[in-house]
């Protein structure tokens, strides 16, 4: 097996959404590395399809994202 040196000023590890932000943020400030588990689009974040929900309005808070999120799950929900 051929060994690969890479010097890089970060490594963030994950392509997820924390990991994809984190990458963007320190991109303008050194060179970044970024480690995922098979293909850049193969997340959880990705499966989500627009499902990630957070109280983010001016008009929400989160205790009606609570409500909001224990209604949805149609009893599924620990409420804990």
């Amino acid at each position: 097996m051929k060994k690969i040196v890479d010097k890089k000023d970060y490594l963030v590890i994950g392509s997820g959404i924390a990991g994809l932000t984190v990458a963007l943020k320190l991109a303008p400030v050194g060179s970044v590395s970024l480690i995922t588990k098979k293909k850049l689009e193969d997340s959880a974040t990705n499966l989500a399809q627009g499902g990630i929900a957070a109280a983010l309005s001016k008009n929400d808070n989160p205790k009606c994202h609570y409500q909001d999120t224990i209604k949805a799950g149609a009893g599924l929900c620990n409420k804990n």
